[in-house]
Parts: C-alpha cells; sequence; structure tokens
C-alpha cells in the first residue's frame, strides 16, 4: 500500500473522528458526575418550627449608671466686723466635717478613725521630741519672729512632726467612715478656705515690693494654721504629763537631780497653759531618750486593729515655705 494514501485514509475526515470522541467522554463525565451526585450526602432539611414556637427575648439592656450625687462643700469662710476672715481654732477637715451629717451606722468607723489619728499624731510628737518642741515654739511665738530662715528651717521639720501627708478626710473615706463623695465635698471645703487666707494674705502685701516682707506675712498665716492639730496634741501631751508627773519621774529621776527648780516650777504654775509651759521647762532640761520615755507614756495608744494602715493614707504634703531672697552679688 502506498504509505501516502495510507496517510489520506486517517486524515480524509478528521472533524466527524473528534466529534464521536467527545461525545463518548461527554456521556462519560456525565455518568460520573451522577454517581457522584449520588455518592454525596444529602443536606439536612430546615427544622420545622412549630406554629407555637417564640423566640426567646433578648437580655434586657443594663441599668445606666446611677448620676453622682455631689454633696455641697460647707462653707467655712466666716467674715468678723472689720471684714476679716475669721480663722479657725480646728483644723479645717475637722470644721468641714462638723458642719456636715453622716451615715449613722458608720459612726463607730469615724470614732475609730479619729482615735488613731490623734494616736499617729501623738507618735510623731513622741518619736521626734526635739523637733517637735522647736516647730511648736515657732509655731506659737510666729508673729514675733522676723527671720525669714527661721520658718524655712522650721518648715523642714514640720513633716516629721505633723501629719501633712495624712488628711483627715482620707483616712476617714479608706477606713469606711464617709463616702467618696462626702470625702470630695470636706477637701473642697477646706481648699476653699485656705485659699480665701491666702487671697486676703496676699492683697494685704499687694504693690509691696519687698520679698522678704512678703515671705514673712505669708509664713506668719500659713504655718500657724497647718500646725493647728500638732499643737493641740502636744498640748494635750504635757496636760497629761503634769497629771501624771509623780508616776513619770519615778523612770527618769537619775536625770532629775539638777531639775529641782523646773519641777518646782510646775507645781507653782496657775492655770493650765503656764503649767504646759513649766512642763516643757522641765523636759527641755531633760536628755532627748527622757524626753521621748515621758512623751510615749502620755501617747494616745494605737487601737489593736487599725481601720487605717498607714500605708494606705497619702495626702498632699504642707504648703510650700517661701524661699528667702537671694541677696545680689557683690
Amino acid at each position: 500500500m502506498n504509505p501516502l494514501r495510507t496517510c489520506s485514509v486517517f486524515s480524509s475526515k478528521p472533524a466527524a473522528g473528534l466529534m464521536v470522541f467527545a461525545g463518548v467522554m461527554g456521556v462519560m463525565l456525565s455518568t460520573a458526575s451522577v454517581s457522584l451526585a449520588q455518592l454525596a450526602p444529602s443536606a439536612p432539611a430546615p427544622a420545622q418550627k412549630s406554629p407555637d414556637y417564640t423566640p426567646p427575648a433578648p437580655p434586657p439592656p443594663p441599668p445606666p449608671p446611677a448620676p453622682e450625687i455631689k454633696i455641697p462643700a460647707p462653707d467655712l469662710v466666716r467674715r468678723g466686723e472689720d471684714g476679716k476672715i475669721v480663722r479657725l481654732t480646728v483644723p479645717t477637715e475637722e470644721a468641714a466635717m462638723a458642719m456636715m451629717s453622716f451615715d449613722p451606722t458608720t459612726e463607730d468607723k469615724r470614732k475609730q478613725i479619729t482615735v488613731e489619728r490623734r494616736a499617729r499624731q501623738d507618735a510623731a510628737i513622741a518619736e521626734n521630741p526635739l523637733a517637735a518642741i522647736e516647730v511648736r515654739r515657732v509655731l506659737l511665738t510666729a508673729e514675733e519672729i522676723n527671720d525669714l530662715n527661721t520658718f524655712v528651717k522650721t518648715r523642714s521639720m514640720m513633716d516629721k512632726v505633723l501629719l501633712t501627708r495624712t488628711s483627715l478626710s482620707m483616712m476617714m473615706q479608706q477606713g469606711g467612715g464617709i463616702s467618696a463623695g462626702e470625702q470630695k465635698a470636706i477637701a473642697e471645703s477646706a481648699k476653699a478656705y485656705v485659699d480665701a487666707i491666702y487671697k486676703e494674705t496676699t492683697d494685704s502685701i499687694k504693690g509691696r515690693n519687698d520679698p522678704t516682707l512678703s515671705g514673712l506675712t505669708l509664713a506668719r498665716t500659713n504655718l500657724p494654721r497647718a500646725g493647728i492639730e500638732f499643737n493641740r496634741a502636744f498640748d494635750r501631751m504635757l496636760d497629761e504629763a503634769v497629771a501624771k508627773w509623780p508616776e513619770l519621774r519615778k523612770d527618769i529621776a537619775g536625770s532629775l537631780a539638777s531639775l529641782a527648780d523646773r519641777e518646782a516650777g510646775v507645781a507653782k504654775a496657775e492655770g493650765a497653759k503656764a503649767k504646759r509651759e513649766a512642763m516643757l521647762n522641765v523636759l527641755q532640761g531633760l536628755p532627748e531618750s527622757d524626753i521621748k520615755t515621758v512623751l510615749s507614756r502620755v501617747a494616745t495608744p494605737m487601737p489593736a486593729n487599725p481601720i487605717v494602715p498607714p500605708e494606705l493614707t497619702q495626702a498632699p504634703a504642707a504648703p510650700n515655705m517661701p524661699q528667702p531672697a537671694r541677696q545680689p552679688a557683690r
């Protein structure tokens, strides 16, 4: 057979051959698709809901937070007939609390926290007697002091013997004696009073270009006010020392040999104030260790289970003291 002819036989109708092949493959693929579809699991029919079905109601939205009730801050500013602010004789926050009403169910907590605070103040005095004596002297004679450096040195000692970093209202709130809103009102009341005193003091020296005079004026106002609680505590301790002196002196008899005249001064003094000063004179003649012994014996004891541990309280420090003006270099 002619090879060219054989070749022409296979290629004489190529389209018909391809169509037959494609048809066969199509039938095979279609058959395979049907078979796979029959093997695949059918999707579950959707669950039929009963006619009585009711979907659960969505949970109610949370109630809106209760609006904070602002407690009005007591007004501690009172003016005398001369128009000047009447100075408080008790600590500012204590004065504010005296003008407010509190939950009677927390009264016991407030009473214990008051005792705890008194115990802390007494302990600060007993542990630092020499600093306490010097601070007391400056606070009681502030109007007579004309050296600003004296006030600056005193201010550096105040953190040792005053509760300058522990506010009364913070202790009360942390111990559960008052609410946060009440604490805020007390603090605002005290701040408004202090700001008013500061403004009145600065207005009195306005226009005077004398930094030393300005510093002295502010110091004479700020330090005695900051020391009200301290002075009250020291007075109470001295009163106790006078009353218990016959018993207290037994522990320090060896140091009293040269203080007979000072001891006699206590007996001769008339009135509580005079007796306090006479007792302070006795203490100043003793070694520091003996002063600590006497003052620790008359200090308010800390309750066995304090409500407010000392590490919880962190209030602002006492107001900054003005620094002495620097002298110009020559």
